[in-house]
């Protein structure tokens, strides 16, 4: 009997001791996700402008205006030699109405020559509805000597050379060191910075595609400035 009793208060003590480290290992998850989350809605809060296309939807930009981080937003506009974002000519003339600082890019295609689809973005991208400097989109494998004949034709056109987006693995496989002078927005979604080869840094993040704006249904880019850059060296007049 008093055998069975030492087994049965080691087993009290051990199912004890258990109980104890199942308790201690789920407070410490739960304020360790809660410390994870809060930074995390600390980071997201902390955003500059939006880029946005016909994903996006339908814009209720006199919703989106009452967002006061929003600084500049970039509106697809063409993609290739033939492609029109539908949404495009709303975006921009809705956007602009409500005063908000916008430019359009372009979506740089590998299929199509580069003077074609340079035309259809200046047919589409009128000049005198352009706050800021255009954009060129390069997630294709395009030569160097593409990019840089589309870029010149915008800088003749444009008056001011365009601000280069890529994705960080992208723009580091077509695009560094050659245009590291550009503007550059650079995607890469988390908590990691992007990082280009050669000489210079980004200059602006696009650090996440799950933003929440007002007027906007679904998820939409967020845009971060570099500590060093401002809104002032994207206008275009």
């Amino acid at each position: 009997m008093k055998k069975i009793n030492i087994l049965f208060g080691l087993s009290l003590f051990v199912l004890g001791c258990l109980t104890g480290l199942i308790f201690s290992y789920g407070y410490y998850k739960y304020h360790t996700n809660t410390a994870n989350n809060d930074s995390l809605n600390e980071s997201v809060s902390n955003y500059h402008g939006i880029d946005v296309s016909n994903h996006q939807g339908i814009i209720d930009w006199g919703k989106v205006v009452t967002d006061k981080n929003i600084q500049f937003v970039y509106i697809k506009a063409t993609e290739g030699v033939t492609h029109i974002d539908k949404s495009y000519k709303r975006n921009i003339t809705e956007a602009r109405k409500m005063g908000l600082k916008v430019g359009s890019y372009h979506f740089l295609k590998n299929t199509s020559p580069v003077v074609f689809q340079f035309q259809n973005f200046n047919n589409t991208a009128n000049r005198d509805f352009q706050d800021l400097i255009p954009m060129v989109d390069v997630e294709e494998s395009v030569s160097k000597d593409s990019i840089r004949l589309f870029c010149k034709l915008v800088e003749d056109h444009y008056g001011k050379k365009p601000v280069i987006y890529g994705t960080n693995k992208s723009y580091n496989l077509y695009c560094a060191p050659d245009f590291n002078d550009y503007i550059l927005m650079i995607g890469r979604y988390g908590p990691k910075k992007p990082v280009i080869k050669g000489s210079g840094h980004y200059d602006i993040w696009q650090f996440s595609e799950k933003g929440k704006i007002p007027g906007i249904s679904k998820n939409v880019d967020l845009d971060r400035f570099h500590p060093n850059f401002s809104v002032e060296k994207l206008y275009l007049k």
